[in-house]
């Protein structure tokens, strides 16, 4: 799977006077647990969670300038490799390492895996919640939606999800978009499942790196370049130069 990677951290200020100020987090002038940032999520009260690649999870306060580690060192973390945050609407932390799940409630952790849980593969690729607060978990072995207590499990074999290895996930409206490393991207909206890969001839390809949007046009991110589905249809998004 392609590894998208960013070093250290880089944060946008904005001031009273509306000018912005980039500041920059490292290991050498923070308490930044690593360099290799792939996940970035914001706390009800403003303060950033970050996942790293070599350092697990860290929390900064940046009215105070700390930064305090979880990892599998000091933690019940599971490993140090942190790909995946999102924070539910009522404070919940979720974090994705390759060995489960990890749920976070004040400074309670606990790690879901494939032995404790609904959780289909303990390798988890991405999380997002939706306007509705639901969570939403990538894995290679599937799709997860968890609402409260309550675990949804979405494979090929229960449902129209295309492939197991799920590598992205992005929402608008009611529609959730679903990245796939095989099997291109999936459309799931009111119980009904909508694919577009190579395969179908909808899309051209079957691996998908990560999804976004411009504006309300969902956009998807392939080997062959970033392609936008408009009036229902997949095209190249134009290369702007100069």
């Amino acid at each position: 799977m392609k590894k998208a990677i960013y070093t250290s951290l880089f944060l946008l200020l904005t001031i009273p006077s509306f000018s912005a100020i980039w500041r920059t987090y490292n290991t050498q002038n923070s308490g930044l647990p690593a360099n290799e940032v792939v996940a970035v999520d914001f706390d009800t009260d403003g303060t950033i969670w970050v996942g790293t690649i070599y350092g697990g999870a860290a929390h900064f306060y940046p009215w105070l300038n700390l930064w305090v580690q979880y990892t599998d060192t000091n933690s019940v973390m599971p490993d140090k490799e942190v790909r995946a945050i999102a924070i539910s609407n009522n404070g919940t932390k979720w974090f994705g390492t390759k060995k489960g799940l990890v749920k976070m409630v004040g400074d309670q952790l606990t790690v879901y895996d494939k032995t404790n849980s609904l959780l289909p593969s303990n390798r988890v690729n991405v999380i997002r919640k939706d306007e509705n607060g639901f969570i939403w978990v990538g894995t290679n072995g599937g799709l997860v939606k968890i609402n409260g207590d309550t675990w949804q499990t979405y494979t090929p074999a229960n449902s129209g999800l295309p492939d197991t290895v799920v590598t992205s996930i992005e929402y608008d409206a009611n529609n959730l978009w679903i990245g796939t490393f095989n099997k291109g991207v999936a459309k799931f909206s009111n119980n009904t499942w909508e694919v577009f890969n190579f395969t179908t001839g909808s899309f051209p390809s079957n691996q998908v790196f990560s999804l976004g949007f411009m504006g309300s046009v969902p956009l998807a991110r392939i080997a062959e370049g970033v392609y936008k589905y408009e009036n229902s249809s997949w095209d190249a998004l134009p290369i702007v130069t100069g």
